[in-house]
């Protein structure tokens, strides 16, 4: 067998999205017999034996300044970047700048290509990026080991529902807009006041630490307590216990706005549970379809966004997730099981090296093509 061919530049700490995605492709290139390493780019181990450096590709997982060090650890040909918009449009020059050639980098720092998540991500790109660089779609997926269906669980949330109890989880990584984590909020605060929900219904928002004191001034500005919502920092625990984190809710709502891909709601779904999401931009990549357990927000024509100048999105209204919400619980019984009845497919169809292979042989195929 021929040598692998690729190393992989990623993150390996805590739970964030690099680390969930650097974790997948880690397993997809191992699966595709393609991993010369793993070089970490969020901690150094002097100690490590990383090698791979001679491996013809870098693959950098997220981050452009990984790039660099991608040019100054090894002696790699082709240099690739995984990148996921999050929005309909990218910070002006940014695109550009890993384009550009200088004294020490005569063919800029992407001398490859670049990996898009989603279909919809890759039309972003497609938008800025000169034809000559080549896209390949690489979605995410999910894990066997990691995102599994928990029966008693499950069973202890019927109860709950009997009980006209409903426990929805939101999680995200920041408080920005795209996340619709506002919006929910008010829409949560609205449903229970307009008796969409039980008086018992309780949102469960799991996000990054740095920002969970905005999160509180809009609960006090839509008069939420404790008794409406519990927050807990998330994000940089283990990924073993994410199952049962998932199985614990009667439903997973991520309303956003901007997704590169969205993890969330997928892996919400492998674990048996139904969501409340949009469709759009990165989440069309698996929820486009409506599988077994879905239940869609509607969303909006393009509308201007907070997360840089000029950033844009679908737009999204607090009616159209308060209407969702009210729909899932009246509704919950045949959205639990349709998405348990699908869970153990779908975590076939979308685990990471099925998923990915053919996007590891057609980034092989790209570098072959150019001589690289």
């Amino acid at each position: 067998m021929a040598d692998p061919r690729v190393r992989l530049y990623g993150y390996v700490t805590g739970e964030g999205s690099f680390t969930q995605v650097t974790r997948g492709m880690h397993r997809a290139l191992d699966a595709a017999g393609e991993k010369a390493a793993l070089c970490p780019l969020d901690f150094e181990d002097e100690y490590a034996v990383l090698g791979g450096f001679d491996a013809p590709i870098s693959l950098n997982i997220g981050a452009p300044s990984g790039l660099m060090q991608a040019h100054r650890r090894g002696s790699h040909k082709s240099h690739w970047l995984l990148l996921a918009p999050n929005g309909e449009t990218l910070p002006t020059g940014f695109i550009e700048t890993l384009l550009l050639p200088s004294g020490v980098l005569p063919n800029g720092l992407l001398t490859g290509g670049l990996l898009a998540p989603s279909a919809w991500a890759a039309s972003v790109l497609r938008r800025v990026v000169p034809e000559l660089v080549p896209i390949v779609i690489a979605p995410h997926g999910v894990t066997r080991e990691v995102h599994y269906l928990a029966p008693e669980l499950r069973d202890v949330v019927r109860k709950g529902y009997r009980e006209e109890k409903f426990r929805v989880l939101h999680m995200t990584s920041s408080e920005t807009e795209r996340k619709g984590t506002k919006l929910l909020l008010r829409a949560w605060k609205e449903a229970k006041c307009g008796g969409q929900l039980p008086e018992q219904a309780k949102l469960y928002v799991v996000m990054n630490p740095l920002h969970t004191s905005k999160v509180k001034w809009w609960c006090a500005d839509f008069g939420l307590t404790a008794a409406d919502i519990e927050i807990r920092p998330g994000l940089a625990e283990s990924h073993e216990g994410i199952a049962a984190l998932y199985s614990a809710m009667h439903a997973v709502c991520q309303p956003s706005r901007g997704e590169g891909f969205g993890l969330v709601p997928l892996e919400a779904l492998a674990c048996g549970v139904p969501v409340i999401a949009t469709a759009c931009t990165g989440h069309a990549e698996y929820l486009g379809s409506r599988p077994p357990g879905a239940l869609i927000v509607e969303h909006g024509p393009s509308g201007s966004m907070d997360d840089f100048p000029g950033s844009r999105a679908p737009t999204v209204t607090a009616e159209a997730i308060q209407y969702a919400l009210g729909v899932a619980y009246s509704h919950w019984e045949g959205l639990a099981s349709g998405a348990e009845q699908n869970a153990d497919a779908l975590r076939a169809e979308w685990s990471w090296e099925n998923k990915n292979g053919p996007a590891i042989r057609r980034m092989i195929q790209e570098v072959e093509k150019h001589g690289n």
